[in-house]
């Protein structure tokens, strides 16, 4: 059974413009340490600076499709196996949808400038806010705390 998890794209008023639900790997230490390294180098924008700036996004909209196919695209960079092609896993699903089983709801705001990232436990409780790469540092944070609670037990239990 897989983690399940929710990602809301809102724009800078608060209104949804997408839900895309995804089917496994929806933990922090996964879906959302990929969301917030792909979304750090996001400049939002409103129109089109320069066509030559790949991480531009020209509102919400924008940002919001980008965010669609890159987890949809099978890359190297998503570290997806020939087995798994853009079938499967992330769909969109209406906006204002709970309860479809998510353990996990990562909130993007496209505000101008960087996005803001809110992560949220299963009842929508925040657990953690920020810029793309300060909620990836504390992904990370966390990440090493559980593997040092992890070595810690392995060796109690050595004992």
């Amino acid at each position: 059974m897989g983690t399940r998890s929710l990602t809301i794209v809102r724009d800078e008023n608060g209104t949804d413009i997408l839900t895309l639900y995804r089917q496994y790997d929806g933990y922090p230490e996964g879906h959302g340490k990929e969301l917030t390294t792909f979304l750090r180098p996001f400049d939002v924008t409103q129109g089109i600076r320069s066509y030559e700036a790949p991480y531009q996004a020209n509102g919400a909209g924008c940002l919001a499709a980008q965010i669609v196919a890159h987890f949809k695209r099978r890359t190297p960079k998503t570290k997806r196996s020939p087995a798994q092609g853009p079938q499967g896993n992330f769909y969109i699903y209406p906006n204002g949808v709970k309860d479809v089983g998510e353990e996990y709801v990562y909130i993007v705001t496209a505000r101008l400038g960087s996005p803001d990232v809110m992560v949220c436990d299963e009842t929508w409780k925040p657990i953690v806010q920020g810029s793309p790469a300060n909620v990836r540092a504390w992904i990370v944070k966390q990440q090493r705390k559980q593997v040092a609670r992890k070595a810690a037990q392995t060796r109690k239990e050595k004992r």
